[in-house]
């Protein structure tokens, strides 16, 4: 596993936390790791600033947990990992299996977002 895939696990590993199901409201024909509106974040709160204000994190954080990049040539890679672990995922769903429910737990946002 490269760094790469590292941190896009490591990050998936904190959205099951915080947000289980996430994969399902990612369009991966839109995903753009480059692009703070259709990045994950951006899909998910509408911007990626909005995240970053929503866990109090800074843009810095983002890099390790795989929601940006240090090198503009490392995004691409970046996007591609991300919409093959939701596609991954999506299927995994689609075929009963839960893939990350023993990690899962309840999202007190969730019916902010109904």
């Amino acid at each position: 596993m490269d760094y790469l895939q590292e941190r896009v696990s490591t990050g998936d590993r904190f959205l099951d936390e915080h947000f289980p199901g996430w994969e399902r409201k990612i369009d991966p024909k839109v995903l753009d790791m480059q692009d703070e509106e259709q990045c994950v974040l951006g899909l998910l709160f509408g911007d990626c600033s909005v995240a970053l204000a929503q866990f109090d994190f800074s843009a810095s954080q983002l890099t390790p947990l795989g929601f940006s990049a240090l090198l503009e040539a490392d995004f691409p890679r970046l996007s591609q990992l991300r919409k093959q672990l939701i596609l991954e995922r999506l299927s995994a769903s689609e075929k009963g299996a839960s893939p990350m429910a023993s990690t899962a737990i309840d999202n007190p946002h969730q019916d902010e977002r109904r």
